[in-house]
C-alpha cells in the first residue's frame, strides 16, 4: 500500500474513532456552548467598541482553549491507546508507511479542530456584534532588526565607553545583544523637531490613519502635540494630515483628512511626517509603536483568517502530543507535552529576567540557550495574536499565517512525524 492509501485509510480510521468516542462531538458542541456563554459573562468599558472586543476575546479564547486542549489529549492517545489496547502491533506491523499512518492522524485530528473553531467562529457572528471592516496595520519600512544590529556592532566596539571584558566577547554574543537593544530602540522628538517614517501602502488607499504611542523618557504621562502628515516620495503636496493633542503613554488612532492638494502615488514609498509642537521631547519605538491604518476587508474574511492562525498553533500542539505519544503512555505524553508548552510560554520571561549573557557562568548560558532555542522554534507563533487582533478589529495577513505555517504546520510537524516513525519502528510495540 502507497503512502497515499495509508494516510487516507488512517485517516479514515482516526475520525471514525473520534466520533465514535464522542470526542469530536463534544470539542464542537463545547466550543459552540463556550462563545454562547460569553455575552452573559462578559463586562465592557462601557463603550461599544470596548465590550465588541472583550466579548469576541472571551468567547473565541474561551472555545479555542477547549479545542486545544481536546486536541492535545486526542494527540497524545493518538499511538497510546493503541499500545493500551494491545492494537499498536497491527499498525506498526501492516503494510502501510509509519509516515502514512502518522500524517492520517495528524490531518484527522486538525481536521476535528478546524471543525470546532469554525462553528465557534459562526457561533459569534450569531450571538454578537462584530463590528465592520477590519484594518489593516502597516509598519515601518526599516532594516532588519538583524542588519541594524550588524550595523551598529563596529561603532558599539570602537566607542570609548563600551566595557572592555565586553570587546573581548564572542561577535556573536555581542550582537544578540545589540539585536534586543535595536527591538527596543526609540526614535526621539523634541520640540519644534520634524522626524519622518517611510512606508509601502497598498495601491488606491483612499482613507488613512495613523496608530502611535508616545512615551517620555522616564514614563511621566505628559501632553503630546504635533502635526502628521503622509505623502508619496518626491511629491509637491501632501495627501493627508492631521493635528493631534493628547497624552503620551496611550495608545492613539489618529484619521488623516485628505488635504485635497495631493494624493498617494501607487508603486511609490509614502513618507509620515511629524513635527512636535509640544514642550517636551516625546519618543517611540518604529517597530512596535508606529503604523499607518488603511482600510481592510470584511470581518467574515478576517474570520476565516483567524481560524487558519489558530489551526497552525493547534497544529505544533497536536505535533508534539503524537511526538510524545509514539513511545509513552496516554499519560505520560500529555504531561510531557504540558511541560514543554510551558517552557515555550516561559522562554520570553526567562530571556528579560537575564537580559545579557556577556558574563554569565556556563549553567546560565545554558539555560539561555535553551530558552532561545525553544523561543526560534514557536517564534512564528508566539508572535502572533489572531484573536486579540480579530477583536480589535485588526487583519489577520495572510503573510503572517504564511510564515507561521511554513515553521510550525509544515516544518516542525515533518520532523517530528519522522522522529516518530523511528521510535515507532524501533520500540517493540507492548
Amino acid at each position: 500500500m502507497n503512502i497515499k492509501s495509508g494516510i487516507r485509510q488512517s485517516f479514515t480510521l482516526q475520525w471514525r474513532a473520534m466520533w465514535r468516542t464522542g470526542t469530536l462531538p463534544f470539542c464542537a458542541v463545547a466550543a459552540v456552548l463556550a462563545v454562547v456563554a460569553a455575552p452573559h459573562i462578559a463586562r465592557g468599558d462601557g463603550t461599544a467598541a470596548g465590550a465588541r472586543q472583550v466579548l469576541s476575546q472571551l468567547a473565541l479564547g474561551g472555545a479555542f482553549a477547549i479545542v486545544a486542549v481536546v486536541s492535545l489529549v486526542a494527540a497524545c492517545g493518538a499511538f497510546a491507546d493503541e499500545r493500551a489496547a494491545k492494537r499498536l502491533a497491527l499498525t506498526v506491523t501492516r503494510p502501510v508507511p509509519l509516515c502514512g499512518v502518522w500524517l492520517g492522524k495528524f490531518a484527522a485530528i486538525l481536521s476535528a479542530a478546524a471543525v470546532s473553531l469554525a462553528a465557534a467562529a459562526v457561533a459569534l457572528f450569531c450571538v454578537a456584534d462584530t463590528g465592520g471592516d477590519c484594518v489593516r496595520l502597516m509598519s515601518p519600512l526599516m532594516p532588519t532588526i538583524a542588519e541594524e544590529s550588524l550595523a551598529e556592532y563596529e561603532r558599539f566596539m570602537a566607542a570609548p565607553e563600551t566595557p572592555a571584558e565586553v570587546k573581548k566577547q564572542p561577535k556573536a554574543a555581542v550582537v544578540r545583544e545589540l539585536m534586543k537593544r535595536m527591538g527596543e530602540r526609540y526614535d526621539a522628538v523634541r520640540p519644534g523637531e520634524t522626524m519622518t517614517w517611510n512606508f509601502m501602502l497598498p495601491d488606491g488607499v483612499k482613507t488613512a490613519g495613523a496608530r502611535m504611542r508616545f512615551s517620555t523618557e522616564y514614563g511621566i504621562r505628559t501632553t503630546v502635540s504635533g502635526k502628521f502628515a503622509l505623502y508619496s516620495e518626491g511629491a509637491e503636496h501632501d495627501a493627508f494630515g492631521a493635528a493631534i493633542t493628547n497624552l503620551t503613554g496611550s495608545v492613539l488612532d489618529v484619521p488623516l483628512a485628505p488635504t485635497g492638494q495631493g494624493a498617494l502615488v501607487d508603486g511609490k514609498v509614502a513618507r509620515l511626517r511629524f513635527t512636535s509642537a509640544g514642550e517636551g521631547d516625546v519618543m517611540l519605538r518604529p517597530r512596535k509603536d508606529l503604523f499607518i491604518t488603511v482600510p481592510g476587508d470584511s470581518a467574515a474574511a478576517n474570520a476565516v483568517r483567524m481560524v487558519l492562525m489558530e489551526l497552525v498553533v493547534v497544529a505544533v500542539l497536536v505535533a508534539m502530543g503524537m511526538f510524545f505519544s509514539s513511545a509513552l503512555s496516554k499519560t505520560v505524553s500529555a504531561f510531557s507535552a504540558s511541560v514543554l508548552i510551558t517552557v515555550s510560554l516561559m522562554a520570553p520571561a526567562v530571556l528579560v529576567q537575564f537580559p545579557s549573557e556577556l558574563g554569565a557562568n556556563g549553567v546560565t548560558k545554558f539555560g539561555l540557550g535553551v530558552s532561545k532555542a525553544v523561543l526560534k522554534a514557536t517564534r512564528p507563533v508566539g508572535e502572533l495574536h489572531p484573536i486579540a487582533s480579530f477583536a480589535a478589529g485588526e487583519s489577520v495577513e495572510w503573510l503572517d499565517i504564511g510564515r507561521a505555517a511554513a515553521q510550525n504546520a509544515l516544518a516542525l510537524p515533518f520532523a517530528l512525524m519522522l522522529a516518530s516513525a523511528a521510535v515507532l519502528s524501533r520500540r517493540p510495540p507492548e
